[in-house]
């Protein structure tokens, strides 16, 4: 090709528990970004995904001023390259443990309900939920579901729970402004 075929890998960061990533590209390990070298800008992405005639892909262009998240890139395969090596080293994914599955499950269900706006057939409200009269529909695709319920102990004793704190904290309250002084530590 020519000059506009040409681009400039920038290494970002790397895995601190490899610290040759941080030195070349790593497969899995290596946050890069790609500045074309004749026009100076960054390859990103939008995180919104093409409809169907774009293969649900996302699209992906390039600007001088690209938003960091969206201009990180990584290697995630390298299989079968006629330039890599025979014996170039494997890197496999992490696997994750207990903590970070369950941080990664409410980072997924955080930005997943932040971008429902219409509802529908399977929806729940908070309202619903601490008297159990409907579960939460997480995922739905081809006929198979992931249906989360409530176990009825932990759901009604904690809201059993956040009624009582209202209760005693709004008592505590107008006790206080009566002039009671219950949690005055001063000794006379």
């Amino acid at each position: 090709g020519d000059i506009n075929d040409d681009w400039v890998v920038e290494i970002e960061k790397g895995d601190r528990r490899d610290k040759e990533s941080s030195k070349r590209l790593r497969t899995l390990r290596t946050h890069f970004k790609l500045r074309h070298l004749n026009t100076g800008c960054y390859l990103f992405s939008h995180k919104v995904k093409l409809p169907e005639w774009g293969f649900d892909q996302q699209e992906v262009t390039c600007n001088k001023n690209a938003v960091k998240a969206n201009s990180l890139w990584y290697v995630e395969t390298a299989a079968k390259h006629p330039q890599l090596p025979a014996d170039a080293p494997k890197v496999n994914y992490k696997i994750p443990g207990f903590l970070s599955k369950f941080w990664e499950l409410q980072r997924v269900m955080w930005t997943t309900n932040a971008g429902l706006t219409d509802r529908h057939m399977y929806d729940s409200r908070p309202s619903t939920w601490p008297r159990l009269r409907r579960g939460i529909n997480f995922w739905v695709k081809d006929h198979r579901q992931i249906y989360l319920i409530g176990n009825p102990f932990v759901w009604w004793s904690s809201t059993a729970s956040v009624i009582t704190y209202i209760i005693v904290r709004g008592f505590l309250l107008l006790r206080a402004k009566r002039g009671y002084r219950d949690f005055d530590n001063s000794e006379d």
